[in-house]
């Protein structure tokens, strides 16, 4: 003998409620309020509905645009990517030409937009070290454009840029070799303060983080935590954060997506848990970055060297 389970909604819900209220030991009251709590529930989806601006910054809403921007003319086998300057001016930083790309963005945030600006030979810096790693990481400081930082693999190179965002005159301060924690890095990032500095590491596994002791001077650096993602990734080549410290992002070659992570405080990456995956459908992602305001993501094909634009979904109606 089979008993036939029928799905209950909240329509039915009160019927079965006062038809059982002896077995459940329900008065009438309880019942309106149960009611009342299912309707809520079965007739306000559109209230569940996360907004525009809440759905900023996260993986689970970002659709790929057909947006796109080829710069295989000049880069070959770029790695990264910044977009700063209200969305205005996108930092490209190319491995084997051995130099950083910018170009101006004529429709904030509009990747097919940009129009090639300036460049800045890496060869005299990036090359010339026991590393012998050509580029992979880039960081501009967003609030005024006057310091850029570049990594190979163990190394990081300080640039002041006297003129914001202008890479024809630049002039370099620093050199950090971290050969002694990271044995094969991609990326870097740093808080919004300049107080924390961030390297991934795909051999070993690793994101690290360090402290600074004089805001913005990787001179002054020092490691404070190891986070091991082994048990989530295969090939690490890309890291970013949310402009408020709440969410980190690591993009997989291997894996092909990108990974959000939440953070239990600004900044502080260990605890660091998994929330969601965006499969990005790219033959050899590198680089990803976001938009000022969380609306728009960018991803790097290395093959290819074309950039791709995600965008986040429109609310439903």
């Amino acid at each position: 003998m089979t008993t036939e389970v029928k799905k209950l909604n909240y329509h039915s819900l009160p019927v079965f409620l006062y038809r059982n209220r002896g077995l459940f030991g329900l008065h009438l009251a309880t019942i309106l309020s149960l009611l009342m709590i299912a309707m809520s529930y079965g007739c306000s989806t559109e209230k569940l509905q996360p907004s525009q601006e809440e759905r900023t910054f996260h993986l689970l809403y970002l659709e790929k645009s057909g947006d796109s921007l080829d710069v295989s003319d000049r880069a070959e086998n770029a790695r990264t990517i910044d977009l700063v300057d209200a969305d205005q001016l996108l930092f490209v930083h190319s491995r084997d030409t051995e130099s950083v790309l910018t170009y101006r963005l004529a429709e904030a945030g509009v990747i097919s937009s940009a129009v090639y600006f300036q460049t800045f030979n890496t060869e005299n810096y990036l090359g010339t070290k026991d590393q012998k790693a050509r580029g992979h990481g880039i960081f501009v400081r967003p609030d005024d454009l006057g310091r850029m930082w570049l990594f190979n693999r163990t190394e990081v190179w300080e640039f002041d840029l006297p003129k914001a965002g202008d890479i024809e005159e630049v002039h370099f301060s620093a050199h950090k070799d971290l050969s002694s924690i990271v044995a094969r890095g991609h990326d870097i990032d740093f808080d919004l303060e300049g107080n924390r500095f961030y390297v991934d590491d795909r051999e070993d596994e690793n994101i690290y983080q360090f402290e600074l002791a004089t805001p913005w001077s990787i001179d002054s650096m020092e490691l404070t935590y190891t986070l091991d993602i082994s048990t989530r990734h295969e090939s690490v080549r890309g890291l970013e954060f949310s402009p408020d410290g709440q969410f980190m992002y690591l993009l997989d070659t291997s894996l092909r997506e990108v990974q959000q992570f939440q953070l239990a405080e600004p900044w502080e990456i260990r605890g660091a848990e998994l929330i969601h995956t965006l499969n990005l459908e790219i033959e050899n992602p590198r680089g990803f970055t976001w938009n000022a305001d969380g609306s728009s993501a960018y991803v790097m094909d290395a093959t290819s060297c074309v950039i791709y634009q995600f965008n986040i979904s429109a609310v439903e109606d």
